[in-house]
């Protein structure tokens, strides 16, 4: 059961992870062997395991556990967790559900063991927030394979706390940005607009941009250096740092290496690192 709990949990909350491979011995134990693990196979690495490692039987209740899976889930002793389900580990609202999971999961093994082979939760690793003792949760990364001739269930748990933090915290910042960009990057505008980041790298640009300096694509433009448009830039970064406001006469450079005259305005976006050049063809003007 505490199986099929954890496996539940896996599809209503979480995704696939890329997580460092486990060198411990219980792991090596496991990777070595095709054959389902003994519970003596496990207790030769199960203490030495940098993963919290819990052992099962089909119903979901709790053997084994090692020094680093009660640490993790904060319980005063390992005999806390013998003999208890493995639902009270897991968190949020999949906790009531995993019975039902343990369950489904015992039934199709016990109906066609050769389904071993192509089971979605074995041999693989998912993230989901797990329960602690004291009631808070916290992500980790679980995988879960079948020892003791596929009587028992052995979870490895990876605690992510940082690892998921710092991620989140990553995209916040990078979607905060792109929305900020987005806002000033108009296919609509007159203005050639080229979005960079400090160092002049270009981040986005708009269609004018494509057609006035004769590219074919905006990807053309994307990862390309502005000093590729503009040749002064690159020994003058103070051009992009330090003129938000100021408008420029410069020289640009086409994809076809002719040039045009142009008025170069720029500003900073206001919370990112990233600065904003509208450039206007002055060969119209008269």
């Amino acid at each position: 059961e505490a199986a099929a709990r954890m496996t539940g949990r896996f599809k209503s909350r979480t995704s696939r992870v890329d997580v460092p491979h486990d060198d411990s011995s219980a792991a090596k134990t496991l990777s070595r062997r095709s054959e389902s693990p003994s519970i003596d196979d496990l207790t030769g690495g199960i203490n030495s395991s940098f993963d919290g490692i819990i052992v099962a039987d089909l119903n979901g209740v709790i053997s084994t556990v090692n020094e680093t899976a009660r640490e993790l889930f904060r319980y005063e002793t390992k005999e806390e967790l013998i003999g208890k389900n493995l639902s009270i580990l897991c968190g949020g609202s999949d906790g009531k559900r995993h019975d039902g999971y343990v369950k489904a999961f015992k039934k199709k093994l016990l109906d066609d063991p050769s389904s071993i082979s192509n089971n979605k939760v074995l041999g693989r690793q998912r993230m989901l927030h797990a329960c602690r003792a004291d009631g808070t949760e916290f992500p980790c990364v679980i995988g879960i394979k079948l020892v003791a001739n596929n009587k028992m269930i052995a979870g490895y748990i990876r605690d992510m706390t940082g690892v998921v933090s710092n991620e989140k915290k990553r995209v916040s910042v990078a979607m905060r940005i792109s929305g900020a960009v987005d806002k000033v990057v108009d296919d609509h505008a007159y203005d050639a607009i080229i979005a960079t980041d400090r160092g002049g790298t270009i981040q986005k640009v708009n269609a004018v941009a494509v057609k006035e300096f004769g590219y074919d694509s905006k990807d053309e433009l994307v990862g390309m250096n502005l000093s590729v448009l503009m040749h002064g830039v690159i020994d003058h970064p103070e051009f992009l740092l330090d003129s938000h406001g100021e408008q420029r006469v410069i020289n640009i450079t086409r994809k076809d290496d002719s040039e045009m005259q142009c008025i170069v305005a720029t500003r900073n976006v206001k919370g990112t690192p990233i600065v904003v050049s509208y450039i206007r063809n002055l060969l119209p003007v008269r």
